[in-house]
């Protein structure tokens, strides 16, 4: 499943973020691979919400939320089933067991 926030805020880098994430896909053509998008509408209650729903219909990696404080919500629900998350927030302090933050930290900036 891919976590984005598709209203609210944010919802235009959702939709870019979307669109990307098709383009590669179709590109790619991966046979048997589907994103499935859930909008977490840019808020922690809604990244939770948009990961319980995603592992409840068979999601088995949720790719996603964005932010920092959706990803604190959402890693509770993919921890509880054991489903893997890459979240897309460059918050360090949220890598954990089944959590793996895709977002280039400061200090990595700093290093190039």
């Amino acid at each position: 499943a891919l976590l984005l926030p598709l209203t609210g805020g944010n919802a235009a880098l959702g939709q870019a973020m979307l669109n990307a994430a098709e383009l590669a896909l179709f590109e790619q053509g991966a046979p048997g691979f589907e994103f499935v998008p859930r909008d977490t509408g840019g808020t922690a209650q809604g990244a939770a919400e948009a990961a319980r729903s995603a592992i409840a219909s068979g999601a088995r990696v949720l790719v996603g939320p964005l932010t920092s404080a959706e990803t604190t919500a959402a890693a509770s629900a993919a921890r509880a089933s054991s489903v893997p998350m890459l979240p897309f927030t460059n918050d360090a302090n949220q890598a954990a067991p089944l959590v793996w933050p895709l977002g280039i930290t400061p200090a990595q900036q700093m290093r190039r």
